[in-house]
């Protein structure tokens, strides 16, 4: 007997002092129950161990502005009715799909709904009392008026409560500066704040005359160090997201390089295999070059990648391994780009190569300096002109030495041949 009554007290023990398990839940207030036709209401909102965004409020009587699209992160935000009808109105609130606690877990959850009484405005002619020993009430506004970051912009709204932006490498320090709404209101969080690479967040809480508090949070991203490129005594900077680089017409994807340690994205171009990366000049202006290091790690090269469209030809330039003989090689702009050409002394005609975007074909192309037009080399004109690469012009000339030496010895041995039948005639 003894035994049992002891289990029954540990276990009225264990209860009393076993802690209150936290729920997730989302509670309407106001702060008044009973106003009069004019009279302006605030509404208050609180999240408990709940993160959600708030898709709508309504009154049933009356006009309500704010917290549309406001997230609750386990803080209290408010909004203002006023009064138009008399009666009764009822405020509720609903959520977005998507709430979830403070482990990230999606839970259901509702707000439920405050009602409040609008009564007749009355006339009153009487002087008030000078013995009135009423309470004022105290006031609900945990609003900023104001939010911004010195040297920066920031679109601020006072029902939006967190905020994002990205600085420069090599900042160490913001100055946030903010402003309250309600000159009795608390506000804490502003002012100077050091940073380092990566993310930095900050709140600004700010707490009403009659305690409800409002959290505004800032996130702020050091960026990375930057990828810096020399090219012929110009220096670049290298892009690392796609959504900077400049737009192509080959069908391409999207990759990840490792430049520096680094993540950079690039286009990769199966059709040429290439590689291409954006470098941003001091001007701000990002071009598309040809990465060639990401095949050979030793060798790091970047070859300017220019679309061109001419007339009807739309082409993609690109280096060619033969030399076209009896063409001088030059630089021209074709299109407000430079490229390397060829071209015929005393001609006003270049050759260029590259591919043919519409029909995938690489080949040498014409262009007209006059008519600004490019048109396929035709291949009669290409048979008549020899295409010597480097290595072919000395098997050339090496062919052409011992055709010569033969030629010579047979002239010889003919001359002496000839010598021979005179003395023999004699």
């Amino acid at each position: 007997m003894k035994k049992g009554c002891l289990c029954v007290l540990t276990f009225t023990l264990f209860l009393m002092f076993t802690g209150k398990v936290e729920a997730s839940s989302c509670s309407v207030s106001a702060s008044s129950r009973n106003v009069t036709v004019g009279e302006n209401v605030t509404i208050y909102v609180k999240a408990s161990d709940l993160t959600a965004n708030i898709s709508s409020i309504n009154a049933s009587k009356g006009s309500i502005t704010g917290l549309t699209d406001t997230w609750l992160e386990n803080n209290t935000v408010s909004a203002t009715l006023r009064a138009t009808e008399v009666g009764t109105t009822v405020v509720s609130v609903a959520l977005s799909p998507g709430a979830s606690n403070g482990n990230g877990e999606i839970v259901n959850v509702g707000c439920n709904s405050v009602t409040i009484t609008v009564n007749q405005k009355q006339t009153n002619t009487q002087k008030p009392s000078t013995n009135n020993t009423n309470t004022p009430k105290k006031s609900g506004d945990n609003d900023l008026s104001s939010l911004s970051i010195e040297g920066y912009e920031i679109s601020f709204d006072k029902s939006k409560t967190n905020y994002s932006m990205t600085v420069p490498y090599g900042t160490e320090k913001i100055k946030i500066n903010a402003t309250k709404s309600h000159d009795k209101a608390v506000m804490s969080g502003d002012g100077e704040k050091e940073i380092k690479e990566g993310e930095n967040k900050f709140d600004i809480v700010v707490t009403a005359e009659n305690g409800e508090k409002k959290t505004y949070s800032i996130t702020i991203l050091v960026d990375s160090k930057p990828i810096q490129v020399k090219l012929e005594n110009s220096e670049y900077t290298m892009v690392k997201k796609a959504e900077d680089l400049p737009e192509i017409s080959l069908e391409h994807e999207t990759i990840k390089l490792n430049i520096e340690d680094q993540e950079v994205e690039a286009y990769r171009i199966d059709k040429i295999d290439y590689v291409l990366v954006g470098l941003r000049n001091k001007e701000g202006n990002v071009n598309l070059y040809k990465f060639d290091s990401y095949k050979d790690e030793t060798k790091v090269d970047y070859t300017p990648y220019h679309e061109m469209e001419s007339g009807i030809v739309h082409l993609v330039y690109m280096v060619s391994e033969e030399i076209p003989n009896g063409y001088e090689k030059e630089e021209i702009e074709i299109g407000s780009q430079k490229v390397e050409a060829y071209k015929r002394p005393n001609s006003e005609f270049y050759l260029v190569y590259g591919l043919n975007i519409e029909t995938d074909e690489k080949g040498w192309y014409s262009y007209d300096t006059k008519e600004k037009t490019l048109q396929r080399f035709m291949k009669a004109e290409k048979e008549s002109t020899f295409f010597l690469d480097g290595n072919s012009k000395y098997i050339y000339i090496g062919v052409s030495v011992v055709i010569a030496f033969f030629l010579a010895i047979i002239i010889a041995l003919s001359l002496k041949l000839k010598r021979k039948k005179a003395r023999f005639i004699q």
